[in-house]
């Protein structure tokens, strides 16, 4: 186990400001399994009742996949909306959960979801069952099999109820359900019940902007790519978002990639993603 200043004091960064220690790793080699059954088979079966989990509500929802095209980039009302609807479902609320396993594939994740369901990032129930993404490990897409299973086993020791979340792909796509060792609630289905609409992108700008957001992409050996380093000025090849008015060119974000100047202060150039409203 690593503590906070250990994790601080790690100075690889993959894309800043993440370092090695604080991000997921999906070449790992694990294997988990949850077998679901009807209450019926259950009985058939022989399985005692203080050894059943059973899902009370879950839900699905989406973000934009176009990230730059999202309203705010901190934000995740669709992380919100699959909460409250998997909640409403269960017949629980947050303040219910004895148990908590947010997905935690890096710090935003876990921010977007704290802001997004209304909890403290310091929580006293803790925000995993397994000891996050990063540190338990989640081979490709299947860290939520593993937090499922893990969220099983607590419940079978300790009757109550749990969250579990999921996130796929760029913080687009997902997931919340609810755990309880009482039957309850209902499952719903797999229909979204958030689907977040773009902002139109436009191809060109020019003029003055304020950067909202950017990262540094570094390679193996904790330096700046190669390939992409250079001196000189910065250049970005770049789509405005547009639409909202207020001078003749209107006020937009670009968005896009391009090469600028290093980030917190490293004064180095490298691979650089950013976004300009």
């Amino acid at each position: 186990m690593r503590t906070a200043g250990e994790l601080a004091a790690d100075r690889r960064y993959v894309g800043w400001p993440y370092t090695r220690s604080t991000v997921a790793v999906l070449e790992v080699d694990q294997a988990a399994a949850v077998v679901l059954a009807g209450s019926g088979l259950a009985d058939r079966l022989g399985v005692p009742a203080e050894q059943r989990v059973y899902l009370r509500g879950w839900a699905y929802a989406e973000d934009t996949w176009e990230v730059a095209a999202r309203p705010s980039l901190g934000l995740s009302p669709a992380a919100g909306a699959a909460a409250r609807a998997a909640f409403d479902r269960a017949g629980l609320g947050l303040g219910d959960m004895d148990a908590l396993d947010v997905y935690s594939c890096f710090a935003v994740a876990l921010r977007q979801a704290c802001d997004a369901l209304g909890f403290d990032p310091l929580d006293r129930r803790g925000l995993t069952v397994t000891g996050g993404l990063p540190y338990a490990g989640g081979p490709a897409s299947d860290y939520v099999l593993h937090s499922t299973a893990t969220m099983a086993g607590l419940l079978r020791a300790q009757p109550g109820h749990g969250l579990v979340t999921g996130v796929g792909m760029h913080l687009t796509k997902h997931s919340s359900a609810v755990w309880s060792s009482s039957p309850g609630g209902r499952a719903g289905d797999s229909a979204p019940v958030h689907v977040g609409k773009e902002v139109p992108l436009v191809p060109a700008y020019s003029g003055p902007g304020v950067v909202a957001g950017y990262t540094v992409a570094h390679g193996r050996d904790g330096g700046l790519r190669e390939g992409v380093r250079r001196g000189g000025g910065a250049g970005l090849r770049a789509g405005l978002r547009g639409g909202h008015g207020g001078g003749a060119a209107g006020r937009g974000r670009v968005a896009g990639a391009g090469r600028a100047g290093g980030a917190g202060g490293h004064g180095r150039q490298g691979q650089c993603g950013v976004v300009v409203t």
